[in-house]
């Protein structure tokens, strides 16, 4: 199964684990296969260097550019094109679909309320980690 999965749910499970990080998991023993973007890693590096994640990081003994290496070795990285999606509330969240379309996703994880109220998108199930974890 390929997936892509959000910013927000990487942060989780990068710096919290749990139902996130069962996702991650699954990536990291290859159950499934994940995906990613340029684009996507250029949302996801500044997040995790947010002030409010350094404590996290400190406890976790993490540096940003360690996470962004295991991202990277676990997900191969496609290139988007420019997609339309007339629902969608948050103009930023094109990147993720975009990403999810050009990987040809079967879902796509997010905690997201704008992309989750959608449900699909060409195709591509779009599911919070636990209703992934439930699919499975």
């Amino acid at each position: 199964m390929k997936i892509v999965i959000d910013v927000n749910v990487w942060v989780s499970a990068l710096l919290w684990g749990g139902v996130p990080g069962q996702v991650l998991r699954l990536v990291y023993e290859q159950t499934i296969e994940s995906y990613v973007s340029v684009e996507l890693l250029q949302v996801l590096e500044p997040t995790l260097r947010r002030a409010k994640f350094q404590t996290r990081l400190e406890q976790r003994q993490q540096a940003v550019g360690g996470l962004m290496a295991i991202v990277m070795a676990l997900c191969p990285s496609v290139p988007i094109d420019d997609v339309y999606i007339p629902d969608l509330r948050d103009p930023d969240d094109v990147k993720i679909i975009a990403t999810a379309i050009a990987a040809n996703a079967d879902v796509l994880i997010t905690g997201d309320q704008d992309l989750l109220v959608l449900q699909a998108v060409q195709g591509i199930r779009i599911l919070t980690p636990t209703q992934f974890l439930e699919l499975l």
